[in-house]
C-alpha cells in the first residue's frame, strides 16, 4: 500500500515538471520554424501596386529579430520583435518625406510554411498607413533553398 501511494504521489508531482518540458519544447520548435527567409507579395491599398518582399528572421529563445527586404529600398531592421508558440510580433520604422517618421506593427502566425502578417501603420504627423482602405494581410512562403 505504502508503494502505490508513494508512486502515486511521484506521479502527481513529476506531471508538472513534464508538462513544462513540453511546453518549452514546443516553444523552441516555433522558434526555429521561424528562423530563416520568407517571401510574399505586399499589395498597396490606395495604389493596388505589387511589391515582392522578403522577411529574414532570426528567432532566439523568446526573442524575434531580422530585415525586411522590398521594393528596391534599404533593408528595414525588425525591432522589438518577440515570439510566443506559433504567435510572434514586431515593429519597423522608417522616415518618409510624405508621413515623417512611419512605424509598422506586424502581428502574426506561423502555421507550417505559411506565415501571416497583419499590420497597423502609424506615422509621426498623425497619418495612418493606407488612408480609407484596409492594410490586406501579408501572406508570406518559407524559402526552402
Amino acid at each position: 500500500m505504502f508503494r502505490k501511494i508513494m508512486l502515486a504521489l511521484a506521479v502527481t508531482v513529476a506531471s508538472p515538471v513534464v508538462t513544462a518540458q513540453g511546453a518549452a519544447a514546443q516553444q523552441n520548435a516555433a522558434v526555429a520554424q521561424v528562423s530563416g527567409r520568407w517571401l510574399g507579395e505586399s499589395k498597396d491599398p490606395r495604389s493596388g501596386n505589387v511589391t515582392q518582399t522578403m522577411f529574414e528572421f532570426k528567432a532566439d529563445g523568446g526573442t524575434l529579430t531580422g530585415v525586411q527586404y522590398a521594393g528596391g529600398g534599404p533593408p528595414m531592421d525588425i525591432r522589438n520583435g518577440s515570439i510566443a508558440g506559433s504567435k510572434l510580433s514586431f515593429q519597423m520604422t522608417r522616415n518618409t518625406s510624405c508621413c515623417g517618421e512611419v512605424t509598422q506593427q506586424f502581428t502574426g502566425e506561423l502555421k507550417g510554411d505559411e506565415l501571416t502578417l497583419v499590420r497597423e501603420v502609424a506615422s509621426t504627423n498623425g497619418a495612418a498607413g493606407g488612408g480609407s482602405a484596409p492594410i490586406p494581410p501579408l501572406v508570406l512562403k518559407r524559402v526552402t533553398q
